[in-house]
């Protein structure tokens, strides 16, 4: 005969290691392309099927890990680049074998490329001697660059978030930052 033992058996969720690996600077209004591989701590192999989720600022996509355990996704950069530090966060909230894990960088938004031509007098003068200023019509156009015509620049931005400041020959501003309109 034999005696019954009785054992008891816990399982437990395996840990992970998430890296993040993608772009870390953007222009406004471009593509980033976002990677990040979350592993096992077991022998360290890819995790496969997973969802991982991508965040810059108030901007998120996923990707789904592939047998390496690499996940890839797009995000078109939509943020002002003023702060131009966010972070990149990658994140995987785990499931019933897998706790979760996160990893965050510093993400940098720049400003958009453009072509700036003032279209304002050059010349301003008074014919009366008795006034001390007059008043000039500052305007200039500004032109995205987003066609592709530098290397690397392959989107079109919304130049209505671009701010434009004039300057006098000697660097004084003459007015604070002013928004384009759409012409």
């Amino acid at each position: 005969l034999c005696d019954e033992e009785q054992i008891t058996v816990t399982v437990t969720k395996r840990a992970t290691t998430l890296t993040y690996n993608g772009d870390l600077t953007e222009q406004y209004s471009d593509v980033a392309n976002l990677s990040a591989t979350l592993l096992g701590n077991v022998g360290g192999s890819g995790i496969a099927g997973k969802t991982i989720k991508f965040t810059i600022g108030s901007q998120t996509t996923t990707g789904i890990t592939d047998a390496n355990g690499v996940a890839v996704a797009v995000l078109k950069i939509t943020q002002s680049p003023i702060p131009t530090t966010y972070k990149v966060q990658a994140s995987f909230t785990g499931d019933g074998s897998y706790f979760g894990n996160t990893d965050e960088k510093a993400f940098d938004i720049t400003q958009e490329n453009a072509l700036v031509e003032y279209t304002g007098p050059e010349f301003v003068g008074e014919s009366n001697p008795s006034l001390s200023s007059t008043p000039v019509l500052l305007s200039a156009s500004i032109n995205d660059i987003g066609d592709g015509s530098l290397a690397g620049i392959m989107e079109d931005g919304d130049i209505r978030n671009a701010r434009v400041k004039f300057y006098d020959v000697n660097g004084g501003d003459l007015c604070g930052w002013l928004t384009p309109g759409l012409v």
